[in-house]
């Protein structure tokens, strides 16, 4: 609890609040054993480990949801589903945070980016984080890979595993876990026994931007970005927070959203427009 403690005024709330404890139906109590590292190997990319993180999957009512931040979660009256995009702040804070206390200088990228620069918050219909860092040919291991970064994740109730790219999300010891968690949400399944599929919760990507002699290659960007394109960094405000994001993230969103990403549509219509690229 000490990061919590030590932190800002939320994080302070929740070392010294009250809230509920989570409750989950016996069919599912497998929720709340959460990872367990001497039976699987998170270094290894398998879907199989999104089974781990808490199926939370929040509510994605823009009407409702376009402004929420991280301190909605802590009122004892919220209502279930919670929004995603307030869950997405509180995610994008912790890990920031800790991604900095590892040396991994992490940046907005992706959707985060766009959000923050289109309406200066989260999308409230995506569900996810996009977040960069950065590593180099010559780095044996990157900072989120590192045994550290796992484990200071680990005691303030996140889970850090590789799928494809390496991820992040909430487990049932996290500290808000009962407060968030939404024992009658079922994702289509009829049974009490609901675990979070691939990609069927709120988590982080962790992008890694690679430095090369010829420019950054950042994961599923689909081309090379030119170093003067990267850095210095410029700052977007995320729900009145600032965050470092590409110098030139204009043309970081334009190359993966299409050039007029400012204007919100569905992914369809993203999926459709970069085709015409």
């Amino acid at each position: 609890m000490s990061y919590y403690q030590s932190g800002d005024s939320f994080q302070r709330a929740i070392a010294y609040g009250l809230f509920k404890p989570m409750r989950v139906y016996e069919e599912a109590k497998e929720i709340c054993y959460g990872p367990r590292l001497d039976k699987m190997n998170r270094n290894e990319s398998s879907p199989k480990h999104w089974k781990y993180c808490l199926p939370l999957w929040g509510s994605r009512n823009a009407s409702e949801c376009a402004s929420a931040t991280r301190n909605s979660l802590l009122d004892p009256r919220v209502l279930k589903p919670v929004c995603a995009s307030a869950v997405l702040d509180m995610l994008t804070h912790d890990v920031y945070r800790t991604m900095e206390e590892v040396g991994c200088n992490p940046m907005l990228t992706f959707g985060t980016a766009l959000g923050a620069l289109r309406n200066g918050s989260h999308i409230p219909w995506t569900e996810d984080v996009d977040l960069a860092y950065f590593t180099s040919a010559d780095e044996g291991h990157s900072c989120v890979e590192s045994d550290e970064f796992s484990s200071i994740l680990r005691s303030r109730g996140y889970f850090t595993f590789k799928h494809h790219i390496w991820r992040v999300c909430m487990t049932s010891d996290h500290p808000l876990a009962g407060q968030v968690y939404d024992i009658s949400f079922r994702n289509g399944d009829k049974r009490n026994t609901y675990l979070c599929k691939e990609y069927g919760c709120n988590y982080v990507d962790l992008y890694a931007v690679r430095n090369s002699s010829d420019g950054y290659r950042h994961q599923e960007h689909p081309g090379i970005i030119q170093h003067d394109k990267v850095l210095p960094v410029r700052t977007a405000t995320l729900n009145g927070a600032s965050f470092p994001t590409f110098n030139d993230v204009d043309g970081l969103l334009s190359a993966v959203y299409g050039k007029d990403y400012v204007r919100p549509k569905a992914r369809s219509d993203w999926i459709k427009d970069m085709g015409k690229q």
